[in-house]
């Protein structure tokens, strides 16, 4: 046993080590105003709060739709692209491809909507006709389909602009960050490998060969100008080797690979010696899959972070000899 002194402060050692370490604007935590909605949650502290008032209990009953837009999705004969992109035929958490789980909230920005499907492509579009403006297709699709019972599901962009720029990033199936502009869509050519970034590489165990076991289903969140992304992986209880869930930040213009913040520690960080005999070299999990939420002002994301690992099987006994830090902190 412990001493509980010996892990003293370790929540600000946590937060610190998750800082985004940059001179920041000021940014308002409650919530967007003008009818825009930037954000996943509304604002970086994810209050989905907006002080519009037109629309109440009183007339409510009133309203009418005024356009439908389809969803780009719906152009693909699904048995034709499983035939094109043999991957599709391999079985994964779900063992079939399905274009039913638009769980996407639309960004608002001056005057258009910025949504993702659920085959991770995206598009802009008009919020006063519903006509879309423009879409991008990564072919996220044909390496197969992504990991996690959900299958195909986007649950959205993330938003940049400086005022004179504008992109939108996005996590795909595949383990991709993708970066277009947001008035025309088209990628980003110095973001990365012509407006890509592989998230695949630097993970251990991760693999992009299907079935796929690194996959990204939730908006990543931009705090100045620092991407910070995180990871689905599979609960499963099929093998305890997978790939470790660590959370890292990419720069919005280059690309480039800014900080790794590790979920499980490695050897150096903080918290390594509670992982004993090794454990932290092969367990994997402890994943941000969802979404997260940031104090832009002081610079700080925070981390929903998953299960470590499913520690249990039918037959088989995984027994857990240390008390590792950093575990489950949803």
């Amino acid at each position: 046993m412990r001493d509980a002194s010996q892990y003293e402060n370790t929540a600000s050692k946590f937060l610190a080590a998750i800082s985004v370490l940059a001179a920041l604007p000021v940014h308002s935590q409650t919530g967007m105003t003008g009818g825009e909605w930037h954000f996943f949650g509304s604002d970086a502290g994810s209050t989905k709060y907006s002080a519009l008032d037109q629309i109440d209990r009183s007339n409510f009953s009133e309203l009418e739709v005024q356009w439908r837009w389809q969803s780009i999705d719906g152009r693909f004969d699904l048995e034709q692209l499983k035939a094109e992109y043999p991957n599709l035929q391999v079985p994964n958490d779900v063992p079939d491809v399905s274009i039913n789980g638009l769980k996407a909230a639309p960004l608002a920005v001056d005057g258009v909507l910025y949504v993702s499907t659920p085959l991770f492509q995206a598009a802009a579009i008009d919020a006063e006709t519903g006509n879309t403006l423009w879409a991008y297709d990564p072919r996220s699709y044909a390496s197969g389909i992504p990991i996690m019972m959900l299958g195909f599901s986007n649950r959205g962009l993330a938003y940049w602009s400086d005022g004179d720029d504008a992109r939108v990033v996005w996590g795909t199936g595949d383990g991709y960050l993708v970066e277009v502009d947001a008035r025309t869509g088209e990628p980003i050519s110095g973001f990365g490998n012509n407006g890509r970034v592989d998230l695949i590489e630097g993970i251990p165990r991760a693999r992009r060969q299907a079935p796929i076991n690194y996959s990204v289903t939730s908006s990543p969140m931009i705090i100045d100008d620092v991407i910070v992304v995180g990871s689905a992986i599979s609960d499963q209880p099929d093998y305890r080797e997978m790939p470790p869930g660590h959370v890292r930040g990419f720069h919005i213009h280059s690309g480039d690979l800014l900080w790794t913040f590790h979920t499980i520690p490695q050897p150096g960080d903080f918290g390594n010696e509670t992982w004993e005999d090794g454990s932290w070299e092969y367990s994997g999990h402890a994943n941000v899959w969802t979404l997260m939420s940031a104090d832009q002002d002081a610079g700080i994301v925070y981390l929903p972070v998953g299960a470590l690992l499913m520690i249990s099987m039918e037959g088989i006994d995984w027994e857990i000899t240390s008390s590792p830090i950093f575990w489950v902190c949803t």
